[in-house]
C-alpha cells in the first residue's frame, strides 16, 4: 500500500522449484484395427547426465526418446528416479461365435377333428458356433540407455525401466444356441387336455468361448 511519500512496499519471495509432478512416462502403439496382429512397443532412447541447480545439487537430467517425440524429465535426488515404460500392444479381442438356427415348428396335427389330438413337436435349434481366438499380445520395445562417463556409476539408479509385452485377446464369446421351434397345432381341446399343442423343439448348445491369445514377449 502506498506510504506517505507514494512509494509502495517491497516484498520478496523464494519459490523452490518441483519437479516430483512428471517422474514418469510411458509409451505404447495405438490401438489395433481388428482383426489385426497387436504392434510392437516403440523403441525408447534414454540419455541421463548430471544436473546441478541451487535448490537440487544432486539432480538428474534424462532425455527421453521414442516414437518420433523427445522429452526431458529431472530426477531431483537419488530417492526419486524417473520410470520409463513402453509396452507391446494388447491383443484384439476374438471374434464372436455365430449364433445357432432356430428349430421349425411342428407339424399340426393330421387329424384336427379329433379331440385331445396332440400337434407334431417343434425341431430343436442348431448349436451355436465357438468364438474365435483372442490375438497374441505385441512384443515389448527395446530401451538404450546412455550414461554421462563422468558420473556413470552414480547415474545408473536414476531411472527404472519397464518394457512388458502387451496383454492377451480374449477369446471371442461363443455364439447362443438356437431356440427350439414351436409346437404344431393340435385337435380340440377338452377337459382332459386344455392344451393339444405340440411340445416346444429342444434349444441349441451355446457355443464354447475361444481360447485367449498369447501375451507378448517381455524386453
Amino acid at each position: 500500500w502506498p506510504h506517505g511519500d507514494g512509494k509502495s512496499i517491497e516484498g520478496n519471495a523464494l519459490l523452490k522449484p518441483v519437479y516430483d509432478c512428471k517422474l514418469e512416462i510411458a509409451f505404447a502403439p495405438p490401438g489395433a484395427a481388428v482383426g489385426s496382429p497387436a504392434a510392437a512397443g516403440p523403441d525408447v532412447d534414454v540419455a541421463v547426465t548430471t544436473l546441478s541447480t541451487p535448490f537440487y545439487a544432486d539432480a538428474a537430467l534424462v532425455r527421453v526418446e521414442a516414437a518420433g517425440q523427445r522429452v526431458y524429465l529431472i530426477s531431483p535426488s537419488s530417492d526419486k528416479p524417473v520410470k520409463i515404460t513402453t509396452k507391446g500392444q494388447d491383443g484384439m479381442p476374438g471374434a464372436a461365435g455365430t449364433p445357432g438356427v432356430d428349430g421349425k415348428p411342428g407339424a399340426d396335427t393330421a387329424t384336427p377333428t379329433i379331440t385331445c389330438a396332440k400337434g407334431g413337436e417343434g425341431m430343436p435349434g442348431t448349436d451355436g458356433t465357438a468364438g474365435g481366438p483372442g490375438g497374441d499380445g505385441g512384443a515389448a520395445g527395446a530401451i538404450r540407455v546412455v550414461l554421462d562417463d563422468r558420473s556413470a556409476d552414480k547415474l545408473r539408479g536414476r531411472v527404472l525401466l519397464a518394457n512388458p509385452g502387451g496383454a492377451p485377446g480374449p477369446g471371442g464369446p461363443g455364439g447362443a444356441g438356437g431356440k427350439g421351434g414351436p409346437g404344431g397345432k393340435g385337435g380340440a381341446p377338452s377337459v382332459d387336455c386344455m392344451d393339444t399343442t405340440g411340445p416346444q423343439g429342444k434349444a441349441g448348445a451355446n457355443g464354447a468361448n475361444g481360447p485367449a491369445g498369447k501375451p507378448g514377449a517381455n524386453g
